[in-house]
């Protein structure tokens, strides 16, 4: 096992199987393969430094054919965040270390891709991170005729040639961290580059390029009140976002904001199956956890609604091929959590 989760969790992973790869894994992972051969398996794998990103091999996609999957056009770019944020697992993975794929090897996949589809998905936890970087990708991605989606932050959205750049080689949207309408509470979880008292006008440049938004607002920081579920629906159909999720505060092992709860002791909850942001495992200060899990149905169940659907998606937007698609998915599966939770 790896990832994440095992990786900050090795011991307790360790009690459940044979082997534990903790941090990245492409370095280990033939030395153990050849330990496993070799009937010497050891218990824990650690790579001695970061992978050079240059030794990334292009992806071998001909294993998905023929077995129905849905999406087999994902590849990734750079790997970290050089931002900090509280609640985030990124950095206590990779650490605040930015590193990125060579441009050149990068638009070589992307050629071989685009026999295959039209649409890519950058799984890159911040692909524009590094202007000079992500610009050299995107002039080499013009006119390859790709429809992609990525990730950025906020601030991207006060960077008109940036945007430009992004929307001309193919970008239809971005999956943004919005977080909170809080300043003070954006400061305390460490998200710098973010202005609340700009978001409307940010929101509206990346739709002005023909870039949709997925937003991100974490619920139950500390601050919120029961008010900020109606005002972040007011803002999200003022805003006219494309899609979001309202994933409820999750301190996640190897998370700074997890270690705070636990010296606070309100973290009220280990069971793992818990930790799918939509539970409530700590104790929140402003509301209680009944109103903060209350809130968080409501804010879902309203935003995927019809009437806010038709506020924020009717129009005609190159991104609406991706988004109106997502809403209905999302408006599904919302439906059936309920109605399991009903059962239940």
């Amino acid at each position: 096992m790896g990832g994440f989760h095992a990786s900050n969790l090795p011991d307790e992973a360790l009690a459940h199987l044979d082997a534990v790869v903790i941090g990245e894994g492409e370095e280990v992972w033939p030395r153990l393969l050849a330990d496993f051969e070799q009937r010497r398996l050891q218990r824990t794998y650690r790579a001695d430094g970061l992978l050079d990103m240059a030794q990334i091999p292009v992806a071998g996609r001909q294993i998905f054919d023929g077995k129905g999957f849905l999406l087999t056009s994902s590849l990734q770019t750079t790997r970290g965040c050089p931002h900090d944020c509280e609640f985030c697992s990124v950095t206590s993975f990779y650490g605040r270390k930015y590193r990125e794929r060579p441009v050149e090897d990068v638009l070589a996949e992307l050629e071989l891709l685009r026999k295959r589809s039209s649409f890519a998905f950058f799984v890159d936890d911040n692909l524009v991170a590094d202007r000079r970087y992500s610009l050299a990708l995107f002039a080499g991605m013009k006119g390859m005729g790709f429809k992609w989606f990525s990730h950025a932050p906020i601030d991207f959205g006060r960077d008109p040639e940036f945007l430009q750049a992004a929307g001309e080689a193919g970008c239809i949207g971005m999956f943004v961290g919005f977080e909170s309408l809080n300043q003070q509470a954006l400061a305390a979880m460490g998200k710098v580059t973010n202005r609340a008292a700009s978001y409307l006008d940010d929101a509206k440049a990346f739709r002005d390029h023909g870039i949709g938004i997925l937003g991100s607002f974490v619920l139950g920081i500390d601050g919120d009140t029961p008010a900020i579920f109606p005002e972040i629906l007011r803002f999200c159909e003022d805003a006219r976002l494309e899609a979001a999720i309202f994933p409820i505060l999750t301190p996640y092992p190897g998370t700074t904001v997890r270690k705070r709860l636990l010296r606070e002791g309100r973290i009220t909850s280990n069971v793992w199956q818990d930790y799918d942001m939509g539970h409530v495992t700590f104790r929140p200060v402003g509301m209680t956890a009944a109103e903060l899990q209350a809130g968080h149905d409501w804010l879902n169940r309203s935003f995927y609604s019809f009437p806010s659907m038709y506020t924020r998606i009717f129009k005609l937007h190159r991104s609406l091929q991706v988004f109106g698609p997502m809403n209905f998915g999302f408006r599904r599966a919302i439906r059936r959590v309920a109605k399991e939770g009903l059962r239940a």
